[in-house]
This record gives structure tokens, C-alpha cells and sequence, in this order.
């Protein structure tokens, strides 16, 4: 079979294909899609329960204070008169993400921050909280032991918050949390920073499926197009042919008659 041969039978195939189930394909495509778009819908809608009691511990950021350090001998950073060689700062919310509200006495071991890895805890300073009795309360129960924040002990009801600033001596390579709460099995351990990565790179995978599926498409759109211009122009040349032999017929007609037509 020859190269031409070849062709031809596959663009009669494609013809035939598109001819026969193109339209379904059209359909079954927007049933899909309006199928998709109906649940996207529904999954939208559904409520959420909310668990009886819930704390949550965001690691909203963490980085050095200082990105470059001097090659200046004179230059320092103390606190209380101890020099701090490699300062960390992390920024904490604790947030009642429940539904009922967590009471000071439901502690019944204190709520601990490690930063592991780090030399040791320097100072923590309260940056938000839902109201000032929380401001207080944290102030009053928080307490610093080498590389760990100790909290004894606070009310937070339902959707209260608290946000803090940690600086630690060093960097922490791990945070890790515990508690003894009424109620309350385990800690909501949220990382925004690993978040925040992981979600560019489901951003990425997810522009190079879409960049796939639009070339996927133009392709089949492409595909469609040709073979209905095909069709077309078959179609076309069949009705010249067609329109040539009309006139032609007509022509040796004419002729015919003019031949046959008595001189005078």
C-alpha cells in the first residue's frame, strides 16, 4: 500500500468517524461538563461540621531576622546584656476553631511549644488577640523554659484567637506541640509556609494538565475542521464535476442542433 493510499484511507476513516459520532462526542463533552459544574456545585453546599472542641496551631511564618551578617566584629545583638548570635522569630496562631468554647481549667497540662534544634527561646510578644481578656490571659499563664513556650492555661471560646511572635536563638528544625486538654485528643497543626509551597506546586501541575488538555483539544478541534473541509471540498469539486458535464452535455447539444439546422 502506497503512502497516498494510505492517507486517503485515513482521512475516509476520519470522515466517517466524524460524520458518524461527532455529534455524540459534542453531547456526551457538555454532559460531562455540566455534570461537573452540577457537583462542583452540590460539594460547595454541603454544611460543615464543626467538632464539639477544636484548637488550632497555625505556623503562619518563620525566618532569621537578619538575612546577611556583618563581618563587623563591633557589631552586636543583645538581650538582657547576653549577646544573640543567630536570632529566629516564628509567627503562631492559636485559634478555637471548636464548637464550644476551651475553659482555663480544661488544661490540665500546660499547652507546650518546642523548638527543637533552636539553642533556646529568647522572647515571645503577643501580636493580635480577639480581645483584651485574652491579651491578659496569655501574658499571665505563659511562661519561657530554655527551647520551650509554656502556656498553663486560658479561655477561648468559639473563633477566638491569638497570634505571637517567638524569637529563639537559632533555627528551629522542628516545632512540635503538646498538650492535655478536657475533650481534646489531639491538636489542628497547620504549616502556611509549607502550604504556600505545596500549593504553587499543585498551581504548576496543574497549569501543565490544563496546557495538556488545551493542546489535546485544539488538536481534535483541528482534526474535525480538516476533515470537514475535506468533505466540503469533495463536495464542491463533486458539483463542478457535475456542473462541467451539465455544460458540456449542453454544449455538444447546441452543437448537435446547429449542425443538423438546414442552410439557407
Amino acid at each position: 500500500m502506497s503512502k497516498q493510499v494510505w492517507i486517503k484511507n485515513v482521512n475516509e476513516r476520519l470522515n466517517s468517524i466524524s460524520q458518524k459520532y461527532g455529534g455524540l462526542f459534542m453531547i456526551v463533552g457538555l454532559v460531562l461538563a455540566i455534570g461537573a459544574l452540577c457537583y462542583s456545585v452540590y460539594v460547595a453546599n454541603q454544611p460543615v461540621e464543626i467538632p464539639p472542641k477544636e484548637l488550632t496551631c497555625t505556623l503562619n511564618s518563620g525566618f532569621p531576622l537578619f538575612l546577611q551578617v556583618t563581618e563587623d566584629d563591633d557589631f552586636q545583638i543583645l538581650f538582657k546584656n547576653e549577646e544573640v548570635r543567630e536570632p529566629w522569630i516564628y509567627n503562631i496562631t492559636i485559634k478555637n476553631t471548636g464548637g464550644q468554647p476551651i475553659l482555663d481549667e480544661d488544661f490540665t497540662k500546660p499547652l507546650t511549644i518546642e523548638f527543637e534544634d533552636s539553642t533556646s527561646v529568647i522572647k515571645t510578644s503577643i501580636i493580635e488577640s480577639s480581645n483584651q481578656d485574652l491579651w491578659d490571659d496569655f501574658l499571665e499563664s505563659c511562661s519561657i523554659h530554655e527551647k520551650n513556650l509554656s502556656i498553663d492555661g486560658m479561655l477561648l471560646n468559639q473563633g477566638e484567637s491569638i497570634t505571637i511572635n517567638v524569637v529563639t536563638e537559632g533555627a528551629a528544625g522542628n516545632i512540635k506541640y503538646d498538650q492535655r486538654i478536657v475533650g481534646l485528643s489531639n491538636l489542628i497543626l497547620k504549616n502556611s509556609v509549607k502550604e504556600s509551597m505545596d500549593k504553587q506546586e499543585e498551581l504548576k501541575y496543574m497549569l501543565l494538565i490544563l496546557s495538556g488538555v488545551v493542546i489535546f483539544v485544539s488538536i481534535v478541534i483541528l482534526i474535525y475542521v480538516r476533515v470537514k473541509a475535506k468533505k466540503e471540498y469533495l463536495e464542491l469539486q463533486k458539483c463542478l464535476s457535475e456542473y462541467t458535464k451539465r455544460l458540456e452535455g449542453l454544449s455538444m447539444e447546441e452543437t448537435k442542433n446547429d449542425s443538423e439546422c438546414p442552410c439557407k
